[in-house]
């Protein structure tokens, strides 16, 4: 394969700010039709590329591939091959839920940053949120099963901070609402919205944050009052599950 069949961008000396690689990679080294990104912690598996290119050339409908990731610690032990559930099509209905798109194990096709612009960096965090919502309003995804990189769980990494993430991951999404709305149905909005919001309510609910747990939930309510997974959510701020792990 031709080395200018694809590009990435790599951190020196720490994990990058994503606004950061983004910049590096558009404006240094993004010559390439075909993109990745490679946190400086993180490992790609040696096929990524090979299986990566194979399927775009084969699957000329898909604008971004991505797939599962194995977690390790700073050490490089693996900690987990556990995963969130991950989609494929036009998933910006299941991504107002949550960002289930590792961008270390992301290839997607220029003509989506040329169509949709490159990392904001506006919000500081989950900028890969923000732009991966933005290209699910026009562009298709393929999620394939297989573990395609490694991520390294650092103390102090960003990620870790839920309730920076969560206020992050709200404004990005009424961001894209506003801009991109109209490509998806109210329902689905709506039905997204609820179940952002419900996760927000169980996570602050085992932290024991009440109040914050219990505005997420009216949230919820407000967007889908009838939904069985918005009254699952209002029984476990009632009886929260303390310390359980909130993806």
């Amino acid at each position: 394969m031709p080395w200018n069949q694809w590009q990435l961008s790599r951190g020196m000396g720490g994990r990058l700010r994503l606004e950061s690689v983004a910049t590096l990679v558009w404006n240094t080294h993004a010559r390439g039709e075909l993109l990745c990104f490679l946190d400086s912690d993180d490992l790609w598996v040696p096929e990524k590329l090979e299986r990566q290119v194979a399927l775009m050339q084969a699957h000329p409908e898909v604008d971004v591939l991505h797939s599962d990731e194995i977690m390790i610690d700073e050490q490089g032990r693996e900690l987990s091959r556990k995963n969130m559930r991950r989609y494929s099509g036009r998933i910006a209905r299941q991504m107002l839920v949550d960002n289930s798109v590792s961008i270390n194990t992301v290839m997607a096709r220029r003509k989506c940053f040329d169509a949709m612009g490159r990392f904001s960096g506006r919000y500081g965090v989950a900028d890969d949120y923000d732009i991966w919502l933005r290209f699910s309003a026009r562009f298709t995804f393929l999620y394939v099963p297989e573990y395609w990189g490694y991520y390294r769980v650092m103390a102090d990494q960003i990620s870790s901070d839920k309730k920076r993430r969560f206020a992050a991951n709200e404004a990005i999404i009424r961001d894209f609402i506003e801009e991109y709305g109209s490509t998806l149905k109210p329902d689905d909005i709506r039905w997204g919205l609820a179940r952002f919001y419900c996760r927000k309510a169980r996570h602050f609910a085992t932290i024991g944050k009440s109040a914050t747990a219990w505005g997420a939930v009216a949230q919820a309510l407000r967007y889908a009052p009838l939904d069985s997974v918005v009254w699952r959510a209002v029984y476990r701020v009632i009886f929260p599950r303390r310390g359980a792990r909130q993806d």
